[in-house]
């Protein structure tokens, strides 16, 4: 194999491997960031969403009885959105009662309604949150939740995030799981894992182009010493080099000239 085309391959390598780590760190830097945001996002609203409960219904537990939770969190993000407001719903900060739901007629919603866990309905937030109340109990849809009083693990406590309410601390949220993205969150992660791809597969087109066109210089540069030295095998001593550079290939160019 020619020094030539080891040159060409070592580039080459060089070039496509840099590109190689940086599609990897984008790629992992591109999915945590936007994990984050939308994260971000889904908990500041969930803390709107229970702020606002609370304010509707006085207490969790008078809620539960009233009205599932998902239920509100949708009718209330009907509500917002017929005055104009976005996605976005706001965190417990600037949460506001809605006008309680009306009760039918010889009829008590239960906790099992469809859309309340997502059985029967298709309400699906991108993270789900435990709640505990002020103490650290985990509050339900039934509370408490079958007879029994849940407490907050160590680890729970250290995620979780406190909820207010005219500046007093009602309840405390806590991500469980992993991210349940919705059909617009996966298209928009979509389109940027795309144009991601596209970027390091011009990259990747160019450090082939350049490392070619290295390659060739390098042999433009080479050559003539080949030939000379071959020259100087049979005899033919000295040789008429060009001096193209004041590199080391120039200074040994100059050494056989001389």
């Amino acid at each position: 194999m020619s020094l030539r085309l080891k040159l060409i391959i070592a580039l080459l390598a060089t070039s496509l491997l840099s590109v190689g780590v940086m599609w990897g760190v984008a790629y992992e830097r591109l999915e945590r960031r936007f994990g984050d945001i939308v994260e971000t996002i889904s908990a500041r609203n969930f803390r709107g969403d229970v702020a606002a409960y609370w304010l509707t219904y006085g207490s969790w537990e008078a809620g539960v009885r009233a009205e599932p939770f998902t239920q509100f969190v949708r009718r209330r993000k009907d509500f917002l959105a017929v005055q104009g407001a976005d996605a976005d719903t706001g965190d417990d900060t600037g949460a506001q009662a809605l006008p309680q739901r009306p009760r039918p007629l010889g009829r008590t919603p239960g906790p099992d309604a469809p859309g309340f866990d997502g059985s029967g309905g298709n309400f699906r937030p991108p993270f789900r949150f435990m709640l505990f109340d002020s103490s650290w109990v985990r509050l339900d849809r039934r509370n408490p939740p079958n007879g029994e009083r849940k407490e907050a693990t160590p680890e729970q406590r250290r995620k979780a995030v406190p909820i207010r309410v005219k500046g007093e601390i009602v309840a405390y949220a806590s991500r469980e799981g992993d991210a349940n993205y919705s059909t617009t969150d996966l298209a928009y992660l979509a389109a940027m894992q795309n144009a991601l791809a596209w970027g390091i597969g011009a990259a990747a087109l160019m450090a082939l182009g350049l490392g070619l066109l290295a390659g060739r210089h390098f042999g433009r540069s080479i050559t003539p010493l080949l030939q000379a030295l071959a020259k100087m095998g049979d005899g033919a001593v000295p040789q008429q080099v060009p001096v193209t550079s004041r590199d080391e290939i120039g200074l040994l160019a100059q050494a056989l000239t001389e």
